[in-house]
């Protein structure tokens, strides 16, 4: 969502956030992969290239997550959070992996809740709107 208003640097550390969080729970959901690989391809990558740094993504260092204007630890935590939820399961794993996340950006826990309250209306509004329009009737 807010992928266009960061610089190169900060997109390439989102890239390597969500690369951590897509492994949290141990299953890489198409969902996941799909949202990697259109961060990915707008940083000059190919597909092959983000799905395998997925593969073998290392937690990044905290000095360079901590150095992140507010704004952008935000977006990414909220980036972050949306990943984990896209695939429907938000697994217990994944709830420790944005804990863990936010403590590495210094977020506080009412900032967290408030952006993952947003993330999941957002869900929530996405999966109703699905489901009125009969998105599976077309797949």
């Amino acid at each position: 969502m807010f992928f266009e208003a960061l610089n190169e640097r900060h997109k390439e550390l989102l890239l390597g956030v969500l690369c951590e969080v897509a492994q949290a729970d141990g299953v890489i959901h198409d969902a996941e992969k799909d949202v990697l690989v259109r961060y990915g391809l707008s940083l000059g990558l190919d597909a092959e290239m983000v799905l395998g740094g997925v593969q073998t993504s290392t937690e990044l260092p905290p000095q360079e997550l901590l150095d992140l204007p507010a704004s952008v630890k935000r977006m990414v935590w909220m980036e972050a959070c949306t990943l984990a939820m896209i695939d429907g399961d938000f697994a217990v794993s994944e709830q420790e992996m944005l804990q863990r996340l936010g403590e590495r950006l210094n977020l506080d826990a009412a900032s967290q809740g408030a952006l993952e309250r947003h993330v999941a209306r957002g869900m929530d509004w996405t999966l109703e709107a699905m489901r009125l329009v009969n998105v599976e009737e077309h797949a």
